[in-house]
Parts: C-alpha cells; structure tokens; sequence
C-alpha cells in the first residue's frame, strides 16, 4: 500500500467522528462550533500545550441540543484527559461531566484553570476537573496538582480551592502555589527534591512575628497574597488580617527557605472607618 495513503487512512481512523483542533489551528472550523470552542479556551490561562476535541456528534442534556468538547493536556509522552464539556449553542446552559457521578452538571459561573510549567520543562502544575461544590457562585474544581512531563505522573496533589495561581522559582526547584477560598487565601511552598510542602502560611507563628495577639483574629480571616520570587530561596508575600472590631493588620514580608527566617516585615493597623 502507498505509504502516503496509509498515513491519510491512519489519520481518519484516529480522528472519525470528532474535530482535534489545537488552539492556533482554529481558522477552518464551522462557526457555531469556533464560537463554542473560544468561550471553552478561555476557561484557561493558556492554551499552550492543550489540545479541545470537538465531537461530530451533538448530545441533548435537559432538552438543550450541545456541543461536546474533551480538553486534553499534552506531554512528551501522549495526552491526558483534563475535562469534558458539553455546550448550548445558546449562551445557556453549559455543562461539565462529572466522574464521581457519572453524569453532566450545569455550571453558571466561567471556571478558571491555572497551569505553568516549570522552567526547565519537567513538570507541570495545574488546575483540573469541576465538582458540584458550590463557593461564591463558583463550582470548586477538583484537584490541584504537579505532575511529571516526562511520564505524565502526579508528583503531588490537595483538593482544588476556588482561585488558584502559580508561581515557579527562577531555578525550578520550588513552586509557589496560591490558594483562595470565600474569605482566606494561602500561600504554599513546595519543595520538588522533596515533594514536601516547605512552607504554608500559619497564624500563630505569623502572629508572633508581628507580635498581635491570635486572640485579635476571632473569626480566623487572612489572606497571603504571593508576591515574587527575591532569589531562587527567598519569596515576597503581602498580608492582610482581620482584627477585632473592623481592623486589619495589613502589611508584606520576605521568608527565606534557606535559613526559614522573616525578613523586612511591615504592618499597618487599620481601623474601621
């Protein structure tokens, strides 16, 4: 058999039945399933390195006829399923397939997944999957995780939060993940020698640093906000921490994991009013 016909045939196999478009080759898709496609890309802050399959085949959920797109993520070693969608040609509803259940659930709220790949390209940390979990409108996604380029495997994982960003050390080594839920935000520290969480934001022994009282913080309300790496070791973070009758202790601090010391700590107290 030709060898260019083999290949062609080969193709039509893998690909009957369904679109796989990466993200820059857009240009030859009907419209109504380009249009769907964009509103499903942007639920990403990069399409780099993900790739949507539009099914041929349209579904009907609640009486609404959809639009079935798998995204994937891409590895040196193949593809992985991240999340499978189905979508109205009207602006509503939309919907997520949910493993646990084994069944499509609407979503009002556009979700947001973070991803970023580490310098040297080893690993990639990422936002994955939607649950039936409801904060502030938002449905949590399902798993934070790290996992290895190399052989697509998980590295390290904690159940998904509502807002969630990355951040890699200039030399890889460490990644900064920031995790937000209603009223808090967090910033964790991971170590990838050790796959151990080297630093996670604590109130007590930050309290100490700033010499208030835990006591000051009664309904447990703080929010670390990442701010940069300073060195391949040492990071910048502001804070901001509710106090007794409607103040906030507000200020930033510089932690170096070498030495696990504060540094250039500041703090305000402001008052309600």
């Amino acid at each position: 058999m030709n060898k260019r016909l083999l290949i062609v045939l080969l193709l039509v196999l893998c690909f009957s039945g369904c679109y796989s478009v990466i993200a820059e080759k857009q240009s030859t898709l009907p419209s109504a399933q380009k249009a769907v496609l964009d509103s499903i890309s942007a639920y990403y802050n990069t399409s780099q390195h993900k790739v949507f399959q539009i099914s041929s085949d349209s579904i009907t959920i609640d009486g609404e006829v959809c639009i079935v797109i798998d995204v994937y993520g891409t590895t040196s070693v193949g593809t992985y399923l991240i999340e499978k969608f189905a979508v109205s040609q009207s602006p509503h509803p939309r919907f997520f397939f949910s493993d646990a259940d084994d069944h499509y659930t609407e979503f009002q709220v556009a979700p947001f997944f973070d991803s970023s790949d580490s310098p040297c390209g080893e690993y990639r940390a990422e936002v994955i999957g939607m649950t039936d979990t409801y904060i502030s409108g938002y449905n949590v996604p399902r798993k934070i995780r790290v996992i290895g380029l190399s052989d697509g495997l998980e590295r390290w994982s904690i159940t998904g939060t509502i807002d969630t960003h990355f951040w890699w050390s200039h030399d890889g080594r460490y990644l900064a993940v920031q995790c937000s839920g209603r009223k808090w935000t967090d910033v964790i520290i991971l170590d990838t020698i050790s796959w151990s969480e080297v630093y996670h934001t604590t109130f007590a022994e930050f309290f100490n640093i700033l010499e208030i009282s835990s006591a000051q913080n009664p309904d447990g309300v703080a929010s670390f906000t990442f701010n940069g790496w300073r060195s391949d070791h040492s990071f910048m973070s502001d804070y901001a921490i509710d106090l007794e009758d409607g103040a906030r202790a507000v200020g930033s601090f510089v932690y170096d994991l070498s030495t696990s010391l504060y540094t250039d700590t500041t703090v305000e107290i402001i008052s309600e009013g």
